[in-house]
């Protein structure tokens, strides 16, 4: 399962100001909406270990013609504060490692809303996920339409909950990651 990590706008520059600094948070987190402004629920998030962190003010910024509002925060780990941001909204979380046994841990970790909004991951590909009520994850990847058009060409997968409850290192050409959900948010509840 390819999470956010992968969405092409998600490297765009962001020209964000800012704020204050915190100091040693250990994960600063690129949080993104693509409605609503920088309130609410996130679309999805990008959390990366780091020694400082920087709080940044709500910026604007389109990539790929894909209109995004961000902002950046600090925190002391991804589980608590995706949670936090989340709130009652179902996520699906991702651990990337840098080996295919999944203990190297590469210090990124994403995490996208799993109710099945649809974020729009390029001019041209959007994507949902739903948390469904059997435990199990329905990621919907629309390969050729930035609405999540169900007449366009998409990719469905469905995620067993075991996936989650288990932490099992998925191995895929995109890199390899662990995922935690709603029900399974951090490897400490598990």
């Amino acid at each position: 399962m390819q999470l956010i990590q992968y969405l092409p706008f998600v490297a765009a520059a962001l020209g964000l100001g800012v704020v204050s600094q915190t100091g040693e948070a250990g994960v600063t987190s690129r949080i993104f909406y693509t409605t609503n402004g920088c309130g609410g629920t996130p679309d999805f998030m990008e959390m990366q270990q780091t020694a400082t962190c920087f709080d940044a003010s709500c910026g604007t910024s389109v990539a790929y013609n894909v209109p995004v509002l961000s902002s950046i925060s600090c925190s002391t780990d991804q589980y608590t504060h995706a949670a936090f941001l989340f709130g009652s909204v179902p996520y699906v979380l991702a651990d990337q490692y840098a080996d295919e046994n999944c203990q190297v841990y590469t210090g990124f970790s994403s995490a996208m809303r799993a109710n099945e909004d649809c974020v729009p991951t390029s001019a041209a590909t959007s994507r949902t996920m739903l948390l469904n009520a059997n435990g199990t994850v329905t990621s919907t990847v629309y390969l050729k339409s930035n609405n999540c058009d169900k007449r366009s060409v998409y990719v469905e997968t469905l995620y067993d909950p075991s996936n989650f409850k288990n932490s099992i290192c998925e191995k895929g050409k995109l890199g390899n990651f662990v995922y935690y959900n709603t029900a399974y948010p951090s490897p400490h509840l598990v």
